[in-house]
């Protein structure tokens, strides 16, 4: 088995440096691993796998929205338990709407009693109205035909249209789940910053940036600016989990509505969410990259806001690990699963904001001291042994495909695929393109147990008998082929569909979206299935739930819409190729160059 080790300081918007270090193992049945001389590591999971030209455009057209103040505000401290207060708002010029023809060439604006005339050199595409609300129109165009909106795409923008929440006037983010038979709604009537994403993503690619800048804005007032050392109050720069729209009287006659964010406070086990902070930091950048407008990544407030989370993730802790170390149940699974230390899913989402970081963090004194460099001399660095192989697995993969493993421990390695992970870990160009087509090659190969009759399985293969028992502690929930454990997730949809238009195979993403497409409109949008297959609806699957609509939805747009699909995902860092190029070397790494490094990019 060869190990691939990535260890570099690598710069915020281009000299400083940011760092993270990570093996990835490959092997396949005729080559079983020997996994004592290599070891592999991955974030949330350790990692291991076996084995322009023209677009078709697309025009936007919708009313320049009430963006918020670009004053800088100053930037205080505040209690935790204080609620956030409203942010300034000023009024545009509502005269004017913006039109974007996405052939990457035109843009103008014109004044909204005008018609539209478009460049000769698209003049023979077919316009045509789909859907007009007041003064919004949406027209979306592909290939010179109209693509018309199946009914459940029509009652998924209902859907997520009536979820959004909003504070002060302005939307600020969507709720999870908007049941309206629900008479105990828990805590899925709050804005999570997790959920919120995909619905973010289809509010941009719609057109509508307004209640992402409003959102992005609004969660930084909550993040936590204040040093603690104690156990009980978050750590500074972590952000909530979610938050909820509560109106407080501040008199007899006069109210006043706050945000009250929740850290963990509600969540299973008390459990503080890792991943908020690293998913504000991506949707951050992708607010930027559609919408155009970066000047919200340069305010100083948002600047403090990216360093306070890249600072927690890097700070030092009692761990030898060169990536970040997390409590079980600290992200999408956010029950006990058995995935605490470093599992895939957190470690690719910290790759991948990691990345983000470089691009928008500006240099300067403090932002240079956001570096670290960790020595690669162990050989067997985590005590790993062939005999750990499970033997499920040897018959399970396929020749052609791998994935990469769930976690890696000291003495032990996590061998259930993970999607979330393994998907990111693509859309991010964590693993090298050889490694990325071998994950699809293994969903293509793998379709029933992984695909099955809905998309997407969240781990596999789920843990039953006494492996259930001792690691989920009997969780309830939790049982075999249900819910966390080795349920269906249709919103992983558009992590897959993202991670397929990234490898060119986008028939792999329509594939399972038609699939979903059969039964979610007709089952009332459920949170998760249940069996091996993902036949039923999950027994306590919450219905309307707002990132299975929005999952859907910004899937349907990535597939009609791949120029602005690629603006969402990284190609390949060759700076870091190159570093990982090293692993495969039995020679002294510092003989190692860019040219060994491009040897690992599949040439397509």
């Amino acid at each position: 088995m060869s190990a691939i080790c990535l260890i570099r300081k690598f710069s915020m918007k281009s000299p400083s440096r940011f760092h993270r270090s990570l093996l990835f193992s490959t092997f396949s049945k005729e080559s079983p691993p020997d996994l004592a001389r290599n070891a592999s590591i991955r974030r949330p999971y350790s990692s291991s796998i076996s084995g322009q030209s023209f677009v078709s455009p697309s025009i936007w057209r919708f009313t320049q929205p009430n963006w918020i103040s670009e004053k800088t505000r100053s930037i205080s401290v505040f209690s935790l338990r204080d609620f956030s207060t409203s942010i300034e708002t000023n009024a545009t010029d509502k005269s004017f709407e913006r039109i974007q023809v996405q052939s990457g060439l035109i843009v103008e604006k014109i004044h909204r009693n005008e018609e539209v005339t478009l460049d000769e050199s698209v003049s023979k595409i077919d316009v045509k109205e789909i859907e007009k609300s007041g003064d919004e129109i949406v027209e979306t165009i592909s290939d010179g035909k109209v693509r018309e909106e199946s009914e459940a795409e029509k009652e998924a923008w209902r859907i997520l249209e009536n979820a959004v929440v909003r504070y002060c006037g302005s939307p600020v983010g969507t709720v999870a789940a908007n049941d309206p038979g629900d008479k105990l709604p828990l805590n899925y009537d709050q804005v999570f910053i997790r959920d919120f994403v995909p619905s973010a993503l289809a509010f941009l690619l719609k057109g509508d940036g307004d209640i992402v800048r409003n959102f992005l804005l609004h969660t930084l007032q909550l993040q936590s600016w204040e040093k603690t050392v104690d156990c009980y109050s978050p750590g500074q720069g972590l952000m909530p989990a979610s938050f909820k729209v509560r109106t407080v009287a501040l008199d007899e006659n006069t109210t006043e509505e706050v945000l009250d964010p929740d850290f963990g406070e509600s969540a299973i086990g008390r459990v503080a969410p890792v991943d908020s902070g690293l998913w504000w930091i991506i949707l951050l950048r992708a607010y930027g990259k559609i919408t155009g407008d970066f000047s919200l990544q340069e305010r100083i407030d948002v600047q403090t806001g990216i360093k306070l989370i890249m600072n927690l993730c890097l700070a030092d802790g009692f761990d030898m690990f060169p990536t970040l170390l997390v409590t079980d149940g600290s992200c999408m699974i956010d029950r006990r699963m058995g995935i605490h230390g470093h599992p895939l899913e957190i470690q690719s989402l910290f790759y991948s904001a990691l990345r983000c970081s470089r691009e928008m963090l500006s240099v300067n004194d403090r932002s240079k001291d956001l570096t670290e460099e960790y020595s690669t001399d162990a050989t067997n660095k985590f005590n790993i042994y062939p005999e750990q192989i499970p033997p499920w697995l040897m018959d399970w993969i396929p020749e052609q495909g791998g994935y990469l493993l769930g976690n890696l421990q000291p003495a032990h390695m996590d061998f259930r695929f993970f999607s979330l992970g393994n998907f990111w870990s693509i859309v991010s160009s964590l693993g090298t393109p050889k490694q990325n087509e071998a994950i699809l090659n293994l969903v293509e190969a793998k379709w029933d147990d992984i695909i099955g009759n809905m998309p997407l399985k969240i781990c596999y293969p789920a843990l039953e008998y006494d492996d259930w028992r001792i690691i989920t502690g009997s969780d309830p929930k939790n049982t075999p082929w249900s819910y966390h454990n080795s349920g269906s997730w249709p919103t992983l949809l558009w992590q897959f569909t993202l991670a397929c238009m990234k490898m060119g195979r986008p028939e792999l993403a329509e594939k399972a979206l038609a699939l979903a497409e059969k039964r979610l409109m007709a089952d009332r949008w459920p949170e998760y299935y249940d069996t091996r297959s993902g036949k039923f609806i999950g027994k306590q699957s919450r219905l309307y739930q707002t990132w299975t609509v929005a999952g859907f939805l910004t899937s349907k747009l990535l597939l009609a819409n791949p120029e602005m699909a690629s603006l969402l995902f990284w190609e390949e860092d060759y700076e870091l190729l190159d570093i990982c190029a090293c692993g495969l070397r039995k020679s002294d790494r510092k003989k190692c160059s860019r040219v060994a490094a491009k040897t690992q990019i599949l040439v397509r």
